[in-house]
């Protein structure tokens, strides 16, 4: 006779039974629904057998909590705890040290290479002391991600999942609130075991490129991002609010991965940022149909879209993408109050300065065109007009910046907490001014054509520099890391040996303090711009900066 059927007299047996009957009715891999009731799932795809006879909604996704039991009381706090694992940065590159050494723990040293700290003791610390200061203590993983889901990663994603948390975010964060902000939003997304594989690839080649040397393994790369593109395509072929905020945000990685790798390929950037806009697009249409407010996630997601969009515009290759993303973080109209945000750097009422400017070097680029098509021809006074028409709007946006510079926007970002304003509310004004000065130098050099030794575009020059002389470039999440747009532009038109020797220095620290992949390829181009203008300076004439980009084939970013 079978054991489960064996008759158990008294209390014992019935105690038994029920011992028995709790084991057959539990289900740990079953669905959402049947694990809420206690029941064994037959684990059915898409929908299990008792979900489909009760009509309920059927879904195996598993969130991640940010909780769950005690740090200390997990098999990774015990780890923590023993003194077993205290393993130095030198130990995890060492195969003879024991596995038990060198095992992940949550601490801001670990899985950090010889180099990586040699090159942090060249640079200021002020990345955790103003963490500190600012009172937004410094990242933990524990308190973002369980740790028993980082612990069925590989060794190597777990490295690179925690480069990522402490090495890379700081390098396009402008506070430690966005910081933090910046790694509860993306890893979650990484981590989650039923779509959270294309995020995690994305952030796994992104971080791949941020700590390669140069010269290194370009065939890994290309596997890596292979690989990314698959588990995109798999995200994709489900519904547009399943796969809403992860397809945004691995294409929001991968755009990243672009610039982290020189930022220059034409428009290989702009593709993935492209990409991330039309699946924000799509979840905030079905938000509206269910009349449902966005989530936190897609409201960060479509902020750091909205960034990279902005400064997108700033470019060689003009933005003519349908995607105006003209509302609100929660998909309301904008606020009629305007204040410094914390993605960009300035303030809000300079997005649509920067917009304009990239409607009208498109408009210019299209005269241009027309001109050569039509020498001669009986269209040649209309061209002229169109041309009149657009120099004559630049100059008003002209006026209208110079109005805007007389009385500048000075609130901060609503989302900074006042001990961040307390500390870095000079530095988010200064960068703001300057970037002011940028959109200015712009209008001059796309639209209205000024030649770099213009004395308006020297004063704009002059004003830009002595705002960056008075802006702390420091490791960590600080204003500094916004500033190469900025120095970009301004450097375009720099003419001297002391500012273009400025210049170059800051580049050079933005490089070795933020291993950004378009600095040095921004640096070049620079050099490259500087010494063709000096040779066509004898003969009275100067190229400017977009048109020499295109004449190279690049689309730099400027992020």
């Amino acid at each position: 006779m079978n054991a489960s059927t064996s008759p158990v007299p008294g209390n014992a047996g019935t105690a038994w039974t029920a011992r028995t009957t709790t084991t057959n009715l539990r289900s740990r891999g079953g669905c959402g629904e049947c694990r809420r009731v206690h029941r064994k799932c037959d684990e059915r795809r898409p929908s299990c057998g008792r979900c489909v006879a009760t009509r309920k909604a059927c879904s195996y996704h598993k969130p991640l909590s940010w909780g769950g039991r005690p740090f200390a009381k997990s098999s990774f706090g015990v780890l923590a705890a023993n003194e077993a694992v205290s393993a130095t940065p030198a130990e995890w590159e060492d195969s003879s040290v024991p596995e038990s050494r060198r095992s992940f723990v949550y601490s801001a040293t670990a899985f950090s290479t010889g180099a990586e700290h040699a090159a942090d003791a060249g640079v200021s610390n002020r990345s955790s002391t103003a963490g500190t200061a600012s009172g937004s203590s410094p990242v933990s993983l524990a308190a973002i991600v369980q740790p028993d889901v980082l612990c069925q990663l590989s060794e190597g994603d777990r490295s690179l999942i925690h480069h990522f948390a402490y090495h890379l975010t700081p390098c396009f964060s402008l506070s430690p609130t966005q910081h933090d902000k910046f790694c509860r939003t993306f890893l979650p997304l990484a981590l989650d075991r039923t779509y959270g594989g294309a995020v995690l690839s994305a952030i796994v080649l992104c971080t791949t490129i941020h700590r390669a040397s140069p010269g290194s393994d370009a065939a890994q790369r290309a596997q890596l991002y292979l690989k990314c593109i698959r588990e995109l395509q798999q995200v994709l072929r489900h519904p547009a609010p399943i796969r809403g905020d992860v397809a945004a945000a691995a294409c929001l990685v991968l755009c990243l991965a672009d610039i982290l790798a020189g930022g220059q390929d034409f428009g290989a950037w702009k593709l993935h940022l492209n990409g991330a806009a039309a699946s924000l697009d799509a979840v905030q249409s079905d938000a509206v149909a269910t009349q449902r407010s966005l989530s936190e996630t897609t409201s960060f997601l479509w902020r750091w879209c909205r960034s990279l969009r902005t400064v997108g515009f700033s470019t060689a290759n003009p933005d003519q993408s349908n995607f105006v993303m003209d509302t609100g973080s929660n998909g309301e109209p904008s606020k009629p109050f305007h204040y410094i945000d914390v993605f960009d750097g300035f303030s809000t009422d300079l997005v649509p300065i920067f917009r304009d400017i990239n409607d009208m070097a498109v408009e210019m680029r299209a005269i241009r065109t027309l001109e050569l098509q039509s020498s001669g021809s009986a269209d040649s006074h209309c061209i002229w007009d169109l041309r009149c028409m657009l120099l004559r709007r630049g100059q008003r946006l002209v006026s209208q910046l110079e109005n805007m510079a007389k009385a500048p926007v000075n609130k901060l970002d609503p989302s900074l907490p006042q001990s961040v304003r307390d500390e870095h509310g000079a530095e988010f004004r200064l960068l703001n001014k300057a970037c002011h000065h940028t959109a200015l130098l712009e209008i001059y050099q796309r639209v209205l054509n000024k030649s770099p030794s213009d004395p308006e575009v020297q004063n704009q020059v002059e004003a830009g520099i002595k705002c960056l002389k008075s802006l702390n470039l420091t490791k960590g999440s600080t204003p500094g890391v916004a500033s190469l747009h900025p120095v970009f532009i301004i450097g375009c038109s720099a003419t001297t040996a002391s500012d273009r020797m400025f210049i170059m220095d800051w580049l050079g620290n933005m490089r070795q303090l933020y291993r950004m992949g378009n600095v040095p390829s921004a640096k070049l181009f620079l050099f490259e711009l500087w010494q063709h203008n000096d040779a066509l300076k004898s003969a009275e004439d100067y190229a400017q900066w977009h048109d020499f980009m295109l004449q190279k084939n690049m689309d730099l970013s400027l992020y």
